[in-house]
């Protein structure tokens, strides 16, 4: 079976790589997303295994206040869009407080009137998201483990 490991970081994507390989999995790894398209294109991939904060995949490289930009799209199954309202904030969660954050308002025509508020921490990912919309749900960022 043939793997692709997506990931910016070297040592991330070494231990993965080392990992599957013990495993007995075919491994790539693409450093990039532009990397990752071209050789998705190239290769058929049994699985990709994606970093889902890598700059230029499921948000901008360098996000300002007003963008927005599509998350993900599947008509009719996926239909993700963000926008960016806020960025170098510092915010508090039970893991601590989390400097230089982004926050994006995020929505999907599937369900019209449903938004979503999540905020982003360097190297960390979602810190925080919460329904602004609908029955309250809330996540919060409480430990980080590993390497």
């Amino acid at each position: 079976m043939l793997l692709l490991i997506v990931e910016d970081s070297v040592r991330m994507a070494s231990l993965l790589r080392r990992g599957l390989l013990e495993e007995g999995y075919a491994v790539e790894v693409a450093t990039t997303g532009i990397d990752a398209v071209w050789q998705a294109t190239e290769t058929t991939f049994h699985a990709i295994v994606l970093d889902v904060l890598l700059p230029g995949i499921v948000m901008e490289a360098d996000p300002q206040i007003p963008d927005a930009y599509r998350q993900e799209f599947l008509a009719g199954q996926a239909e993700d869009t963000a926008w960016v309202v806020d960025r170098g904030e510092t915010t508090t969660v039970p893991y601590g407080k989390v400097r230089n954050t982004l926050t994006t308002l995020e929505a999907t025509a599937l369900e019209p009137g449903a938004y979503d508020q999540k905020i982003y921490g360097p190297g960390l990912g979602i810190i925080l998201e919460q329904a602004l919309s609908g029955p309250a749900e809330v996540a919060k960022l409480v430990s980080v483990t590993g390497p």
